[in-house]
């Protein structure tokens, strides 16, 4: 669309009525963009806030462009660009697929971000788990003759085998193993963690004189 220096409408296309469901009768050649501003605010209530708003200095004038979110959701990008005369001719482009776009985009990265972060920590912990697990294997060999520590020694093991399930989960989320959800019997862990916590405190109390 296009306005002169006195803010009067000189000439618009279709699209800009359409966009703003506006009439043809308003948008005839002469009416005042105050006119227009005040039916899409206060008639149709269609316009939300200005979402963004930027200007550059052209020679002596002032070029600027700026977004504003409609009620329907759209999202229009208006640039405006100064005439000799004093005038201005303004572009509006309806922008709603790309605000989309990089709103997906910007929580992509995100998720990225987080499933990198979640992948280094899994690593790290699957090597410290690695070194407890090959030690444990052989701390069970050692007290075979010892069930009561032998027991003690395998719930641990039987922990750290466990943490190694819980690195598998976090390698899933940050996309670099494929996710295998299952049941878990919690009631079973529950009734183990009892026992070898029984077996635990028995080994460590001192025998009778």
């Amino acid at each position: 669309c296009m306005f002169d220096a006195e803010q009067k409408l000189i000439v618009c296309n279709k699209t800009y009525i359409r966009m703003y469901t506006l009439t043809f009768e308003l948008c005839a050649p002469g009416t005042t963009l105050q006119a227009i501003e005040n039916y899409r605010v206060m008639v149709e209530n269609n316009v939300l806030a200005s979402l963004e708003h930027t200007s550059e200095t052209v020679g002596s004038n002032a070029a600027s462009v700026f977004s504003q979110e409609l009620a329907d959701g759209r999202v229009i990008m208006v640039s405006q660009r100064p005439l000799p005369n004093g005038g201005r001719v303004a572009v509006h482009e309806d922008v709603t697929h790309h605000k989309k776009t990089e709103a997906q985009l910007r929580q992509a990265q995100k998720m990225e971000a987080i499933g990198n972060l979640t992948g280094g920590v899994a690593h790290d912990f699957n090597n410290l788990l690695t070194v407890m697990i090959g030690n444990l294997d052989l701390l069970l060999d050692y007290c075979a003759d010892r069930p009561d520590i032998a027991a003690t020694v395998q719930s641990i093991l039987n922990a750290a085998l466990r943490g190694t399930d819980l690195t598998k989960q976090m390698l899933a989320y940050s996309r670099r193993q494929p996710l295998r959800p299952r049941l878990v019997e919690l009631n079973g862990d529950r009734k183990s963690t009892r026992l070898n916590s029984s077996h635990m405190s028995e080994s460590r109390m001192p025998s009778s004189a």
